[in-house]
């Protein structure tokens, strides 16, 4: 069994060892381009992973197994507001190695005891697979969408392979108050939810190239109850990104749906938030 563990530091989009303060100005009414938070707390990003295999990996061949997980974390974890993101987040990277939804009840398995299991749970199916071996893979990796002196917007992408017809890909975004690490839900930066769905849903119908008259319904999309917003919706530079995964919105073979409402398009549905 191999076990790799690794830290790197994310500043900006580089890797470098280095830490930072930020900006202390406070926030104001939400504008093109401005973000709907307090100040920000001065901290670093670093990325921890653990990685096993199979034994039988290092023999070539489809009989392999690979867990691997490349993960945020916030530093100082001294901070409360950067231990309250890393709860957070280490919650959705176990949750999402579990095959589960991000507001399912936690795992309490550690990251290390997770890739044991996936490991041995491949062992025992392939006993019983001698003559049809495979290849099998839970591996999450993250991007940072999003960083400035108020907000940080995380990306957590997983791919999930045990066998069946095709693999499972899926995305679990999340944006943070730096200042108190609080998760930032819609109704926390949008003052209008109905006029932010409309919004949305022409957005959805741009992506998907879909006539403004057009039925979803009709187009397979949205499981015959009409339009509704994705799980994951977050901020980032250029506005407010929306992500629907794979079958959220449409059969698997549609794949999943992203895009975003530019700041511009949101004028007045933003909210103002004091500084905490």
């Amino acid at each position: 069994m191999i076990k790799i563990f690794a830290r790197t530091i994310y500043v900006s989009g580089l890797l470098l060892p280095l830490i930072w303060a930020c900006s202390n100005e406070p926030a104001g009414d939400v504008q093109q381009g401005a973000l709907p938070v307090g100040q920000g707390a001065a901290f670093r990003v670093v990325a921890d992973s653990v990685s096993m295999s199979s034994p039988s990996c290092s023999e070539g061949g489809n009989r392999c197994a690979l867990f691997s997980a490349v993960y945020p974390v916030v530093e100082p974890d001294s901070v409360s507001a950067h231990r309250q993101i890393n709860d957070t987040l280490s919650l959705y990277v176990r949750n999402a190695l579990s095959g589960i939804s991000p507001s399912a009840a936690p795992s309490q398995q550690s990251l290390e005891e997770m890739g044991k299991a996936f490991l041995a749970e491949y062992d025992t199916a392939m006993a019983d697979m001698t003559d049809f071996p495979q290849q099998w893979a839970a591996e999450l990796s993250y991007e940072v969408m999003l960083e400035d002196s108020a907000v940080i917007t995380f990306a957590l992408q997983t791919y999930m392979f045990t066998g069946g017809a095709h693999p499972n890909s899926f995305a679990t975004l999340a944006s943070f108050d730096k200042l108190t690490g609080e998760r930032l839900r819609l109704e926390d930066f949008v003052k209008d939810l109905i006029a932010f769905t409309d919004i949305a849903e022409s957005g959805f119908r741009e992506a998907r190239e879909l006539p403004a008259g057009a039925d979803l319904n009709a187009e397979g999309f949205f499981w015959g109850e009409g339009y509704f917003l994705p799980e994951n919706i977050v901020l980032v530079e250029e506005g407010v990104h929306l992500h629907y995964n794979a079958y959220e919105a449409a059969p698997y073979a549609a794949g999943p749906t992203a895009y975003t409402i530019p700041f511009a398009q949101l004028s007045g549905l933003l909210k103002k938030r004091a500084k905490q």
